[in-house]
């Protein structure tokens, strides 16, 4: 007999993933206040065939997630793709833009930290030559 047909309810306790699980289907039975952690809830979700496997699923995206990094500066996109970083993807965002994901690589934070601060000072230098 399979282990998990004795199993009536699954506590979540990671937001997310409820939300997750709630976005494929699953029910949830009950929510009850987390005795550990004040302020926070848990969700017993109704066992289904396939939870688990889902529950793996989005831990995988999850470290796969970890590995990038995204930036909506299209002319930043394009100094990191010069400057050798891997480009993922881009996707539209909510605003009508694009995101464009790059492979979190040694280097890139502290790339995109520098144009930022070369971007900064270059504002500052306009708005003193305007004065």
């Amino acid at each position: 007999m399979n282990d998990n047909a004795q199993i009536k309810t699954i506590p979540i306790f990671p937001q997310k993933l409820a939300l997750y699980l709630l976005g494929e289907g699953y029910i949830v039975d009950h929510v009850e206040d987390n005795r550990h952690d004040k302020g926070r809830k848990v969700y017993h979700f109704r066992y289904a065939p396939g939870i688990f496997d889902d529950m793996n699923g989005f831990s995988e995206r999850k470290r796969e997630t970890a590995k990038q990094l995204y930036v909506f500066s299209r002319e930043l996109a394009k100094s990191l793709i010069e400057s050798g970083y891997n480009l993922i993807h881009t996707s539209l965002n909510n605003k009508g833009g694009k995101t464009y994901y790059f492979e979190k690589t040694p280097g890139l934070e502290s790339m995109i930290k520098e144009y930022q601060k070369e971007r900064k000072n270059a504002r500052a230098k306009t708005e003193k030559e305007m004065l």
